[in-house]
């Protein structure tokens, strides 16, 4: 290392300036990145020994599966590097406080535990960590050191889950990154399997440490409190969790099922994904009923019986001989006994069929529950990925008459999630059904009102069959699908289409926007977006959405597409504003990529974005992934023809408007683009 940590001078390209926090491995320091001015926290681990050089391509490949990881949630690795011997890991700085000093400040001032908003709050945070880890997860990475010093608390209150330095790929071949040949975590948040090593430790392993950190901040104890090292690995490995509701009474049945599934020993008992512990605790915060369910007596005795097999079989012993002596006597009580006996033993079995129907009962409920998710999920995903490209489509392409072939893909898409939009089912079942979407999803409410309003716009810009009966159905869904504070947007929306430049004025009052609703802030960004002029105001607005909603696809898109409008409507200072905007523009196509990563259009929106930052070989790179996604997206293969316009090359770039065309006939900008790389072409 060019200098030490303590002289406060440079590690690598970083400038230290002070010291953030210290653990058992390694130090972490808020730095400056000299070469582009940007503050990071800076991890720095002990020295490498012997091996250096494979220790630091398995350090590298590592941070190189965690860079990847673009989620306001996560403080993603940026760069890992050795500075001589001193390896170094430079994170996203996160302002704020840890949950570890957040607690340890609350058991210092005697603090009682949360109540009951305390705890709701409490359960909002870990929820959304989880959703980010979830996120994690599905890209292949497993954290493996969860614990309350790496799950930041960020002035607004949300979560940011820090040092990925412990991640390691979630495949046979992936080794995690450990110190010395040690056990790779921390012993207290460390899951049973990953104590033994009798398995290898999956995405349930952070669900565990989860699990772990939310029930000492909900009742400032430890689940396995101990003395010695020794005795918290027994444990970890041989104890149940005492009852969160004997340290905090504020904690319900249902949140202590919540802690106890998270924390069940037996992996497949435990929730199998974080996402299965965010809507649990979704579901406590809003009232609803969970997808865990508590263990019956006979559960919790065979969980027991094998944790304990001595002592199991002792009492085993015990109850027979009780049951022997049982069976005598009642032989010498005489036939009236015996009768008695009997019923006693019919009731028992009638009791014991009862509440193997209510657990099956229970079964069929979580699995049709699991099911409804999953319809929610892609209808969403889905919708989303319809609304952008439409989006695209309209403002970024001004090409309104290319935006027809979509109506018959959201005709379909509604159809198959029971919207049927032209069929006969009557109007009210359907608003009920809309209601009931939004009522259990608000998010999913607002990318289906969203769709609503598209499909109106396109059936009355469309010739289709059944347009006279489409519009008003979909025009009376809106109607009763739109909450309070609706109607005012509504009545404003045609006098600002007509060009009234005070229809949005009341609406936009700070008072007035301080009671909307995040969709219905979100609706007024798209009429502001449909106006010339008002690109700055629409921004600030999607600010605002995004501090209260920063884990939505639609804002970050949204906020990306007016990146590239700012681009587009700078005339002569295209170039120096595209400089300016692409940084951001591929942070927030990153974190759509990230939400939706089975999306090859949004892939493709991020080429251009990485093209603009001057990263052409990740961009081409970035293009091939998303041509392989959505190989018969006509937009994919329009991006990738403008990402070859802007280079020497002009037959991959008139191939690929080629297939665009056959594709979508109707893509006039694939034409013209077409037309203008032709005309490149040496004659």
């Amino acid at each position: 290392m060019a200098n030490s940590p303590e002289s406060g001078l440079r590690v690598g390209p970083y400038r230290l300036v002070r010291e953030l926090g210290r653990g058992g491995q390694a130090i972490v320091h808020l730095a400056e990145d000299t070469r582009i001015a940007r503050t990071v926290a800076l991890k720095l681990l002990p020295a490498l020994g012997p091996g250096a050089a494979e220790a630091l391509a398995r350090f590298r490949r590592e941070a190189e599966v965690t860079a990847r990881l673009e989620h306001p949630a996560i403080a993603a690795v940026l760069e890992a590097d050795l500075d001589g011997t001193t390896p170094f890991i430079a994170m996203r700085y996160v302002p704020g406080e840890t949950l570890a000093r957040r607690l340890s400040r609350a058991r210092d001032e005697s603090r009682p535990p949360p109540d009951v908003a305390e705890l709701r709050e409490l359960a909002r945070y870990v929820e959304r960590a989880a959703r980010a880890l979830h996120l994690a997860h599905e890209a292949g990475v497993v954290h493996r050191d969860i614990k309350p010093a790496n799950l930041m608390v960020t002035p607004e209150g949300e979560p940011v889950i820090l040092d990925f330095g412990l991640a390691r790929q979630d495949d046979v071949e992936g080794q995690g990154l450990s110190v010395s040949g040690e056990l790779s975590g921390t012993p207290a948040y460390m899951s049973p399997e990953q104590l033994s090593g009798r398995v290898r430790p999956d995405r349930r392993a952070d669900v565990w440490a989860l699990g772990v950190a939310l029930y000492e901040a909900a009742t400032r104890v430890h689940p396995f409190a101990a003395a010695t090292r020794e005795s918290l690995f027994h444990a970890v490995l041989s104890e149940e969790a005492p009852d969160a509701r004997r340290a905090n009474p504020a904690i319900d049945r249902d949140l202590a099922t919540v802690l106890e599934t998270a924390l069940a020993k037996e992996r497949d008992r435990r929730y199998q994904s974080a996402h299965e512990l965010a809507e649990d605790l979704r579901r406590w915060r809003e009232h609803e009923p969970l997808r865990a369910r508590p263990l019956a007596a006979h559960q919790r005795l065979a969980r027991w019986a094998r944790r304990k097999p001595a002592l199991a079989g002792s009492a085993a012993a015990i109850v027979l001989l009780a049951l022997g002596s049982s069976a005598l006597l009642a032989y010498g009580l005489g036939a009236q006994g015996r009768a008695e006996a009997e019923n006693g033993l019919r009731r028992q079995a009638d009791k014991a069929r009862d509440e193997a129907d209510q657990q099956r009962a229970a079964a069929e409920a979580a699995r049709a529950e699991l099911a409804r998710i999953e319809a929610d999920r892609t209808l969403g995903a889905a919708l989303d990925e319809l609304n952008v490209q439409l989006g695209t489509l309209i403002f970024g392409l001004r090409m309104e008459s290319a935006g027809a072939a979509l109506l018959p893909r959201y005709l379909a898409l509604l159809r198959a999630h029971g919207f049927d939009l032209e069929g006969r089912e009557p109007l009210p079942a359907l608003c009920e059904r809309g209601a009931a979407l939004a009522a259990r999803n608000p998010e999913l409410g607002g990318v289906l009102l969203d769709a609503l309003r598209n499909v109106g716009q396109l059936a009355t810009r469309t010739a289709v069959e059944s347009a006279d009966a489409l519009r008003p159905r979909v025009l009376g869904l809106i109607e009763c699908s739109a909450g309070p504070g609706w109607p005012e947007l509504d009545a404003a929306r045609p006098l600002w289409k007509a060009g009234d430049p005070g229809a949005l004025e009341p609406l936009l009052a700070p008072e007035a926007l301080a009671e909307r609703t995040n969709e219905q802030l979100f609706d007024l960004a798209g009429l502001l977006i449909e106006s010339p002029g008002h690109l700055a105001e629409a921004r600030a607005l999607l600010a605002r959405i995004l501090a209260r909603d920063p884990g939505s696809f639609r804002l970050h898109f949204l906020v990306a597409a007016l990146g590239f409008m700012a681009i587009g409507q700078a005339g002569e200072q295209a170039a120096e504003t595209a400089r300016e905007e692409a940084p951001a523009l591929v942070h927030h196509l990153q974190v759509c990529v990230a939400l939706r990563p089975r999306s090859g259009f949004v892939r493709a929106m991020l080429a251009n974005a990485q093209a603009m930052a001057g990263e052409y070989t990740v961009s081409l790179a970035t293009l091939d992934e998303a041509c392989a996604l959505e190989p018969d997206n006509a937009l994919v293969w329009l991006f990738r023809a403008r990402y070859f316009s802007y280079s020497p090359y002009s037959a991959p770039g008139i191939a690929a408007c080629r297939r665009a065309l056959e594709l979508d006939p109707t893509l006039d900008a694939a034409r013209e683009l077409q037309a203008e790389l032709e005309a490149r072409q040496p004659r």
